[in-house]
């Protein structure tokens, strides 16, 4: 009941219909069925061959006045084959509807992309509609092909006003001006700021922007700005930001919470275009900023890496001249392999050689192989400043290994650790810390891609075509815009309080979309017979407590 009463606010039902025609004969529009595939994800993610079976389970015919038997295992694929080539045209008139109804703040925009992988081959795709193909899957299931998703989430309660279904091969870098075009259909006459992270800067992104005169705002990789300029920052010229992370606002000792700092960079930075040297510079500011928990977990993975190498390099050392490595290119394969496996190549150095005769004893002069750094070359070998060090041989004239940490490189990043920059167009009466400030919600559409990946169940998905996959991720991001507006509405009725008695395992806890329809499935309906209608049992007084926060009175279906 609730779900549904959120759709309706947002008149899924009627945009669709508006949209797809549907037959004089139908039982249910294809607007209702999205609607039913909706409270589907949002109660128990089903694959759609089940929705007949779940309609029945959860109480659709008494709900949304659907019969369980017209949502078959082909109800639900053609009306996904209906709605496909209005995609576009579906999300930007229901963002609208949202934006008016629930009065969501769109002056901040946080832009992010993510991958699915999908199970099958699909050898003939619709060219039309995006094509699943390998790529860099975020969970690394690099065997299976891959669609991916973009998604916009406003900085005020991190609400989807947009999303979209991208080929898995597509370029992250090349979709912001597309999405930044259908926002700015979404936004009217709104401007906004547009967050996202480093692949959101390149030049013609930026000009795209500019152009629009809209403004962004993204960290900078290291195409423009180096490790070099990063380590020339002065901590003791920034300022302290007084930003606290969600993480750590339970704890109640200052002195373990992370301090952000910020510093204004009194240097001009230039984008100019690689392409076209013709272009003119583009002028952007720069904000470096120092994060101490950033810091400390920097400086925590190097030991980790160095800690892990130096126990991998041991026991090489160990079978110097064995089975393994009886000569010097086997030690060096592995020692390459290390340096891979354990992300120490920029700190490791090592000298291979030949294990010395005995002193007097025929061949006892020595060879020592020419240095060969996994990093920047030094001829020096170790030194006895060096803690991470190490040194072992087998038998005469069998390999010799001497390792040691490139201190240098150690200490040129460590100069590094927790300073990154973010490059923005906004305007220099715009404090350095509110540039931080804006840049940390960015947290909130990386968040929306949890929700998408554990409440909706997005993958693995399992359909025939890709012309069907892109309009599931459709359905599955409005199920996320509803999702994501009932916890907006609970916590903004529910404040000045933040937490709600009873809700997790009866103790008071944070209303998430998550713990809202899970303590609100626990309602029950009987269903009607030939003399009496069909009743909802008494809520619980958490339920009843939502229900009132949620403005919704099932008893009363609208």
């Amino acid at each position: 009941p609730v779900i549904a009463s959120f759709c309706r606010r947002l008149d899924i039902s009627g945009v669709i219909d508006d949209l797809v025609p549907i037959r004089d004969v139908a039982t249910v529009s294809t607007g209702q069925a999205i609607e039913a595939m909706i409270c589907n994800r949002l109660t128990s993610p089903a694959p759609l061959v089940h929705t007949g079976d779940w309609a029945r389970d959860w109480a659709v015919p008494e709900v949304l006045g659907i019969p369980a038997l017209a949502l078959n295992d082909d109800k639900p694929g053609r009306s996904l084959d209906a709605i496909a080539p209005h995609l576009e045209e579906i999300t930007g008139a229901v963002a609208v509807r949202a934006i008016g109804a629930f009065g969501i703040d769109i002056s901040q925009l946080h832009w992010d992309m993510t991958s699915f992988s999908l199970h099958g081959a699909y050898p003939e795709a619709d060219e039309d509609y995006p094509a699943p193909s390998y790529g860099h899957p975020k969970d690394r299931r690099t065997d299976l092909l891959q669609i991916q998703a973009g998604i916009a989430a406003a900085g005020d309660g991190g609400i989807p006003v947009y999303a979209r279904a991208y080929s898995g091969g597509a370029a992250e870098i090349s979709q912001v001006t597309g999405a930044m075009n259908a926002l700015k259909k979404i936004a009217g006459a709104k401007k906004f700021l547009l967050a996202g992270d480093s692949k959101l800067i390149s030049y013609d992104n930026v000009a795209a922007i500019s152009k629009a005169r809209c403004t962004f705002l993204a960290p900078a990789s290291k195409n423009y700005v180096s490790p070099a300029e990063l380590a020339a920052c002065d901590l003791g010229k920034a300022t302290e930001a007084g930003y606290v992370a969600g993480r750590d606002q339970h704890k109640k000792n200052t002195a373990q919470l992370g301090r952000w700092y910020v510093l204004d960079d009194d240097q001009p930075f230039w984008i100019r275009n690689s392409k076209r040297k013709s272009d003119p510079a583009i002028r952007l500011r720069r904000v470096f900023v120092h994060s101490t928990a950033r810091a400390a977990a920097a400086a925590a993975s190097r030991t980790r890496k160095l800690t892990r190498a130096a126990d991998d390099l041991g026991r090489l050392v160990s079978g110097l001249g064995g089975r393994f490595y009886p000569s010097e290119q086997k030690v060096a394969d592995r020692i390459k392999q290390i340096s891979l496996a354990r992300k120490a190549g920029p700190y490791l150095r090592y000298t291979i050689g030949t294990a010395p005769a005995p002193a007097g004893g025929p061949g006892s002069s020595t060879s020592q192989g020419s240095d060969q750094a996994a990093g920047t070359p030094e001829a020096t070998g170790p030194h006895p400043a060096d803690t991470w060090q190490g040194t072992g041989s087998g038998r005469p004239g069998k390999p010799a290994l001497t390792w040691w940490s490139g201190q240098a490189a150690i200490d040129a990043e460590a100069a590094t650790d927790g300073w990154y920059a973010l490059l923005t167009n906004l305007a220099p009466d715009v404090t350095a810390k509110e540039v931080l400030l804006r840049y940390k919600a960015q947290e909130a559409v990386e968040r929306r891609y949890g929700n998408l990946k554990g409440p909706l169940a997005v993958a693995p998905m399992f359909l025939n075509s890709n012309r069907r996959i892109a309009a599931l991720i459709t359905v599955i991001s409005l199920a996320l815009l509803v999702f994501c507006l009932i916890e907006r509405e609970a916590r903004r009725n529910l404040a000045p309080q933040t937490r709600l008695d009873g809700l997790y395992n009866r103790q008071p806890a944070r209303p998430t979309g998550r713990l809202i329809l899970t303590a609100l499935a626990g309602l029950q309906l009987i269903p009607a017979t030939a003399t009496s209608p069909a009743q909802i049992t008494r809520p619980n007084p958490v339920q009843a407590r939502l229900l009132e926060l949620l403005g919704v009175d099932p008893t009363h279906p609208p």
